[in-house]
């Protein structure tokens, strides 16, 4: 499996089929995240038959997609689909996410994926087999199965474990 580059070499890529398998979990909660968020638009503003409230609404959604993604990349690297495939958006460098990079790279994404999710057919050509959306953007998907206790990143689904038994600490505390 190919290495990040540029002072990354110990983030190891993503696989694929790891990755597509995270894509369609996202798709299933990103429905039931919209479908949610819809219920205020729609009790206030009713049918959205006229142009300017059905492009009112549509905005609406992709404002919602676009904070929640942004939100966790940003946040942890991770939404609930990439913690279930271990899996972490990082920037090619190993870094944490920016929200400028976070957003960048929502947008790159969701032109790719209406383009007839050229985004996903990129893979076959792109020599470290990654998305076209994450090319662009400067991001990586990197696998958290074999990371490096060096990385620098926030792992927001830990809070109060400390690294070195942290949970035989606190029974001995007691």
């Amino acid at each position: 499996m190919p290495e990040a580059r540029a002072g990354a070499s110990k983030l190891e890529f993503a696989g694929l089929a790891r990755r597509l398998l995270s894509l369609g979990y996202e798709v299933l909660l990103l429905a039931a995240l919209l479908i949610v968020a819809s219920i205020p638009f729609v009790v206030l503003a009713g049918s959205a038959r006229n142009a300017p409230l059905k492009l009112a609404f549509q905005l609406y959604l992709l404002l919602i997609a676009g904070s929640y993604f942004s939100y966790c990349w940003v946040r942890g690297g991770q939404t609930l689909p990439m913690k279930t495939w271990h899996i972490r958006l990082v920037t090619a460098t190993g870094e944490q996410v920016s929200p400028a990079k976070a957003l960048q790279r929502f947008l790159f994404a969701f032109i790719g994926y209406g383009l007839g999710a050229v985004t996903i057919v990129w893979v076959f050509f792109d020599s470290d087999r990654q998305f076209l959306h994450d090319r662009l953007a400067g991001t990586r998907i990197i696998s958290l199965d074999r990371i490096s206790s060096s990385l620098h990143l926030p792992d927001h689904g830990r809070r109060g474990q400390e690294k070195d038994g942290g949970g035989e600490r606190r029974a001995q505390d007691r």
